[in-house]
């Protein structure tokens, strides 16, 4: 009787037990191993240029457009040729990042645009096609976000902000450690006021 309960027992334990060999499996790659990133694609396209046909290209299309770099109803971005609206756009990308501006697929290029950011676009106005394609505009990393592409002015760096009544207490902290970390990063500067004539009114 005893030596079936075990055998019961045992047969119940193992099917318990996770599989033996995932244990194996996990335990094999290394732990710096690198996981894959959706930017790999810009690896394979160093060197890229105006007439350059790679795989790739497609996709770094996609990319600029969705960053608003180039037109979304270009009816070019599904092949893989690199044509000249995707010279301008990547020179239009250069210029913004500070990189030499050549519409050429450099390390340089590709290193910047490896790195990880969010997905919000670095420029709005996609309509202006004739921008776009007739010359590549002179500015910097200004981001826009509304038609128009409204920009701080110049003067304008000093910013008082103020809560309205009613506003959570616990909404204060993350608010004052957040402007902090602005001005840290930037050239602006804010200050917390008591009253209603703030640049800022939080809710």
């Amino acid at each position: 009787m005893e030596p079936k309960f075990l055998q019961l027992l045992s047969c119940i334990l193992l099917l318990l037990l996770p599989n033996p060999f995932s244990l194996f499996t996990h335990a094999a790659d290394p732990p710096d191993a690198q996981k894959p990133s959706a930017m790999d694609f810009l690896q394979t396209l160093i060197g890229a240029r105006k007439g350059t046909t790679s795989k790739g290209i497609s996709q770094l299309k996609k990319y600029l457009s969705h960053l608003g770099y180039m037109n979304r109803d270009d009816d070019d971005q599904t092949n893989d040729f690199f044509d000249d609206n995707l010279e301008l756009a990547v020179k239009r990308y250069q210029t913004s990042f500070k990189r030499e501006v050549n519409g050429i697929m450099d390390a340089n290029t590709i290193a910047k645009m490896s790195r990880t950011r969010c997905g919000v676009p670095d420029h709005y106005s996609h309509n202006r096609s004739h921008e776009l394609y007739l010359h590549i505009p002179t500015f910097s990393s200004h981001y826009t976000f509304f038609p128009g592409e409204p920009k701080w002015p110049a003067t304008k760096r000093n910013l008082t902000y103020s809560f309205k009544p009613g506003t959570r207490a616990d909404v204060h902290n993350p608010i004052l450690h957040a402007t902090q970390m602005w001005a840290n990063v930037s050239h602006f500067r804010f200050t917390h006021i008591h009253n209603d004539m703030a640049f800022i009114l939080m809710r």
